[in-house]
């Protein structure tokens, strides 16, 4: 499995490409909350989001609702019901584009079609038994969301084993507050830019943070926990199929999914003491390698 951590996402250059696509203006959302199985409740207290979308994983399944959500910020949660490690990629189908033909074409591992979309960011790395959440704005329009994580059995991508699924966001029935932004009354900000991860000194690993895109193209925040002694070098090893034998020297800890350029997304963080590592596995096309290995990549302790 280690050799697929790299080896996935280097076959998807054309998410640089899903970088020079529109990212139309999104309405308000909703006062209602659309769970998993379409029912509806008041909005949620943690993000200060108006809406939520909760979405169950499984061993390779997200169950997705039949109701329409409404757009503006939304809350995503990601329940991980599965023995496996899942993640919510999230895109808006582009002007012309069809939904259940992109989410067709990514379940067979053609990621081409990845160019037609406009990422909007996910809950990262979510640990079986575990849930992450992370406020994005939905824009109206037709969503495909997908796991990309190598399956822990045989290496395929957990799209390719049916980990694959599409909704819809309808314009918003009515305008949200002036001035309220889940994301932006976020206390504290990470900026994803050349140099790394500009993650806060003094930061304690908590709360809602906003994670902010300034990278030249789409990129992702995946955070690991170092395993007690490991190091930066024995991560990148293990990712890279090298190194001794054994459980992998780390955990998931959560982050967010592929943002494009100038987006942002609240993430709730809720982190142990320990080391972590916060990188990104989408492509560099200048080294055909993950952004992590052209230094989209930073070490950062907690407590």
């Amino acid at each position: 499995m280690r050799r697929r951590w790299w080896a996935v996402l280097a076959l998807v250059p054309v998410l640089l490409a899903a970088g020079c696509g529109d990212d139309d203006d999104a309405g308000s959302a909703s006062s209602e909350n659309v769970a998993a199985d379409g029912s509806t409740s008041s909005g949620d207290e943690t993000s200060g989001a108006r809406a939520e979308l909760i979405v169950e994983a499984g061993d390779y399944v997200f169950e997705l609702p039949d109701s329409v959500v409404e757009a503006g910020e939304v809350r995503l949660v990601v329940q991980n019901n599965g023995s496996e490690d899942h993640h919510l990629n999230i895109g808006r189908v582009a002007s012309g584009a069809d939904a259940a033909t992109v989410a067709e074409a990514i379940g067979s591992g053609d990621l081409s079609v990845l160019a037609e979309l406009e990422l909007v960011g996910g809950p990262n790395g979510v640990a079986s038994g575990e849930s992450g959440a992370v406020t994005t704005e939905l824009a109206a329009g037709s969503y495909v969301v997908f796991c990309e994580i190598p399956s822990v059995v045989d290496g395929v991508p957990h799209s390719q084993k049916g980990m694959v699924g599409t909704f819809v966001v309808s314009e918003a029935s009515d305008p949200a507050p002036e001035g309220a932004s889940a994301v932006g009354s976020a206390a504290t900000t990470i900026t994803i830019g050349a140099d790394g991860y500009d993650v806060p000194a003094g930061w304690d690993g908590t709360g809602v943070v906003e994670v902010a895109n300034a990278y030249p193209g789409p990129a992702e925040m995946a955070v690991f926990r170092l395993a007690d002694g490991a190091t930066v070098d024995d991560l990148m090893a293990f990712l890279a199929g090298e190194g001794p034998p054994g459980p992998p020297p780390f955990s998931l800890a959560g982050g967010v999914t592929a943002l494009l350029p100038g987006r942002s997304a609240a993430v709730e963080f809720d982190l142990e003491p320990g080391v972590y590592v916060a990188l990104s596995f989408l492509p560099d096309p200048e080294i055909g390698a993950p952004q992590a290995m052209s230094g989209l990549l930073t070490r950062f302790e907690i407590g």
